[in-house]
């Protein structure tokens, strides 16, 4: 019985989506607004777009990114 490593854990995401609801804002303007960095922690992932999850608690709770 050898110590096993855990890959470590990934971060927290939401969806294009997720932020377009949270925020209240149309999903065309979270992709505009990732893409400009005016919202914090966008992710690529291939084709795909995602938030981290902990950049998206700080804007909605006013902290700094």
């Amino acid at each position: 019985m050898g110590s096993q490593k855990h890959p470590p854990a990934l971060p927290r995401t939401y969806t294009a989506e997720e932020v377009s609801q949270i925020l209240r804002i149309p999903l065309i303007e979270v992709y505009r607004a990732g893409a400009a960095g005016e919202i914090p922690g966008r992710i690529r992932v291939g084709r795909r777009t995602r938030f981290n999850a902990d950049a998206i608690d700080r804007l909605i709770r006013g902290e700094a990114a």
